[in-house]
């Protein structure tokens, strides 16, 4: 199951910045020392917005090229998304893709915050979305219970085994087990006793 799957592997450090941080100042950092997709913007009430990079740089930019004389002196605070979502380290890759469904720009990073709510990074959607589909392909390849490769993932292992005979020497050899009145305990006791 995704339950087990956290975002913690995945976390990115990027830049926090107060809100109040010039426009200037986060430009010019985004052009020499910033590194990543995002900012983190953290107002004085503590609450947390996030900055792209692209939606930014597009803003400094301006329409007629006059983005910057614009826009420099201003906070930063005045061209942050707020209310996004906010998610913890502990974070299933299930939750944090909801989350990235859910919201209004679907490809927004997710900031991360520790246990006290400070920020400590971003989640790429790209990355949660990934993981969720190396995971669900893994679960439909593999027995949930046992860890060993499913029916239809052990046919087709064992028709690459049997097609590789006709190329040079070798063996296949299948086993199989059986457990006698397996049937009977699932339908008595449950199949949480008979996995057992």
């Amino acid at each position: 199951m995704h339950a087990n799957i956290t975002v913690a592997g995945m976390v990115e450090k990027c830049r926090v910045v107060a809100a109040s941080t010039t426009c200037a100042e986060v430009d010019e950092a985004f052009g020499g020392s910033l590194v990543g997709p995002s900012v983190i913007v953290r107002d004085a009430d503590g609450r947390i917005g996030l900055l792209g990079q692209s939606t930014f740089l597009s803003k400094m930019a301006g329409r007629y090229g006059y983005g910057r004389s614009l826009w420099g002196k201003r906070p930063v605070g005045a061209v942050t998304t707020w209310g996004v979502p906010v998610v913890r380290p502990t974070t299933t890759i299930t939750q944090a893709a909801a989350l990235i469904v859910d919201s209004v720009e679907g490809d927004r990073d997710l900031p991360v915050v520790d246990d006290d709510g400070e920020p400590i990074g971003i989640v790429r959607p790209v990355r949660v979305m990934r993981a969720l589909a190396d995971h669900t392909a893994h679960q439909a390849a593999t027995d949930q219970l046992t860890g060993v490769a499913s029916r239809a993932r052990f046919i087709e292992e064992l028709s690459v085994r049997v097609e590789m005979l006709d190329r040079g020497p070798g063996a296949v050899i299948v086993a199989f087990v059986d457990l006698d009145r397996l049937k009977p305990v699932n339908d008595l006791f449950g199949h949480t006793l008979g996995d057992a």
